[in-house]
C-alpha cells in the first residue's frame, strides 16, 4: 500500500509537469520577420519591406522597431516616389520632344500605341510606411512596414521591442537582415 500511493503521487506529479510544459509551449509568443529588398526605378534608393508575423495565438504589443547597422540606428531617407517620378518624366519628355522634332518618320503607316494599362509591380512605386507608434500584433497575423534607404547606410539587423516577453524572458529580440544580392544573381527576391 505504501508503494502504491508513492507511484500514484509520482504519476500525478509527472502529469502536472507535462501539462504545465505543454501549456507554456502553446502560449509562448513567436515573432518572425520577413524581408524584401526593392530597388528604385528612378535613382539609387533601396526600399526594405518588412513583414512582422506573429506565429502564436496571443496578441503582442510592439513598442519599438529599429533598423540598425552595427550600433547606429538607420532611418528612412525620405524618398518621395511621386516627386522623383515627375522630375524624371519631365526630363524624359523634353528629350523626346527634341528627338521627335528632328527624327519624324513620314513614311510610317502606323504609329505604335502604348498600352493603356502597364502592369508593373507597385511596390517600388510607393512611399514608405515606417513604424511610428506602438502597434498591436494580433495572434496569427502580420503587419507590414517599408523604409526607403540610402545604399550607403543599409541596416544589418532589425530589433523589435515588445511590452510582453517574446524570446523566453526577454522583451527585446533581434533578427539579422539578409544582405542585398548583386545584380548578376537573378534567383533573388530583389525587384528591379
Amino acid at each position: 500500500m505504501k508503494y502504491l500511493s508513492l507511484i500514484i503521487g509520482s504519476a500525478g506529479l509527472i502529469v502536472a509537469l507535462a501539462s504545465f510544459t505543454w501549456s507554456w509551449w502553446l502560449n509562448r509568443r513567436i515573432i518572425k520577420p520577413t524581408f524584401k529588398w526593392i530597388r528604385s526605378t528612378n535613382d539609387n534608393s533601396i526600399k526594405l519591406a518588412i513583414s512582422v508575423i506573429n506565429l502564436s495565438s496571443r496578441t503582442t504589443i510592439i513598442t519599438k522597431l529599429f533598423l540598425k547597422s552595427g550600433t547606429s540606428i538607420v532611418s528612412d531617407n525620405g524618398y518621395d516616389y511621386v516627386k522623383t517620378e515627375s522630375q524624371v518624366r519631365r526630363v524624359k519628355r523634353q528629350n523626346e520632344r527634341q528627338d521627335n522634332i528632328f527624327n519624324y518618320d513620314f513614311s510610317a503607316e502606323r504609329t505604335p500605341v502604348q498600352p493603356l494599362i502597364q502592369l508593373f509591380p507597385d511596390s517600388p512605386k510607393t512611399d514608405s510606411k515606417n513604424f511610428s507608434e506602438p502597434m498591436a500584433l494580433y495572434g496569427n497575423n502580420s503587419i507590414h512596414y517599408t523604409y526607403w534607404l540610402s545604399p550607403e547606410k543599409l541596416p544589418d539587423h532589425l530589433e523589435i521591442n515588445s511590452s510582453n516577453f517574446i524570446n523566453h524572458f526577454h522583451k527585446k529580440v533581434s533578427f539579422k537582415i539578409p544582405t542585398i544580392p548583386n545584380e548578376i544573381d537573378k534567383s533573388t527576391n530583389v525587384q528591379d
